[in-house]
């Protein structure tokens, strides 16, 4: 954390005002990457189980943890990324827009 602590220093110091965006890449997590494909309704990939609801409980405590590192940090602001269907969104599109089916 050192080094987001000299970032928010030197950001301050300029003058500037700053911020950190958490992102959860959801369905489209690349597993070449190391991420895990995490959706929140099993009609979202073919084969994927929906995440249960203590995996959604351990993404939103890790965006607060993620939060309350930015603000320990020196940030003046944290964004929460929430395009790309995140897993607690996906399950209110496709229930209202369902997928075409293959």
């Amino acid at each position: 954390m050192p080094g987001l602590t000299e970032v928010a220093n030197s950001i301050r110091e300029g003058g500037g005002l700053s911020a950190v965006q958490l992102h959860h890449a959801g369905h489209r997590a690349n597993p070449y990457f190391g991420g895990v494909p995490s959706p929140a309704s099993s009609r979202t990939l073919p084969g994927i189980s929906a995440l249960s609801t203590a995996e959604v409980e351990r993404i939103r405590d890790s965006f607060i943890a993620g939060a309350k590192r930015a603000e320990k940090a020196g940030f003046n602001g944290v964004a929460v990324h929430g395009a790309f269907e995140w897993p607690w969104e996906s399950e209110i599109i496709w229930s209202s827009h369902p997928p075409p089916s293959s």
